[in-house]
Formats: C-alpha cells, sequence, structure tokens
C-alpha cells in the first residue's frame, strides 16, 4: 500500500466532497422539476373542475393540494368528464 501524502489525501477528499454535491444539486434540481409538474397538473385539474363543476370548496382544493403524484392528479382528470359531482372525480 502506498503512503500518501496529506495533499492528496486532501485532493481526493476535496474530489468526493464535490462530487456529492453535484448529485445533491442534480436531485435537488429534479426534485424541483417533479413538484413544479405536479402544481401545474393540479392547477389545470382545477380549472377543469370549476369549468365543469363551479367552484370548488375549501376542502376540495385542500384535497388537491395534498396530491402526492402525478399518476393520482392524471387518474383524477380522467375521470372529470365522466363524473357527476367534484367530489366523484376525487374519490
Amino acid at each position: 500500500m502506498a503512503v500518501q501524502s496529506s495533499e492528496e489525501i486532501l485532493a481526493a477528499l476535496q474530489e468526493v466532497v464535490d462530487r456529492q454535491l453535484a448529485l445533491s444539486s442534480a436531485a435537488g434540481s429534479v426534485s424541483g422539476f417533479v413538484r413544479g409538474l405536479l402544481a401545474g397538473h393540479c392547477d389545470a385539474l382545477r380549472r377543469l373542475l370549476e369549468r365543469r363543476f363551479g367552484p370548488l370548496s375549501a376542502s376540495q382544493e385542500e384535497r388537491i393540494a395534498q396530491a402526492k403524484t402525478i399518476g393520482q392528479v392524471h387518474r383524477w382528470i380522467d375521470r372529470v368528464l365522466d363524473a357527476t359531482s367534484i367530489d366523484d372525480v376525487l374519490a
């Protein structure tokens, strides 16, 4: 095993830290993108519901705001045309 100087060890550690920061930054960017995409889908759902059924109640707004996945919002959007009420869509 080769003995490394303190400068070599510090350089290697800095490289690891730099890689971790880059990965963290990329993960944060993806997370922010997904949150923005989810928010946009929720806005589209609200517009469709209000256009079809009228104003949403505070509890219905809250239910939409608490959506965790784009898939859930897609399921709600798919129900808009066939549902008879907002609650049917959000069921």
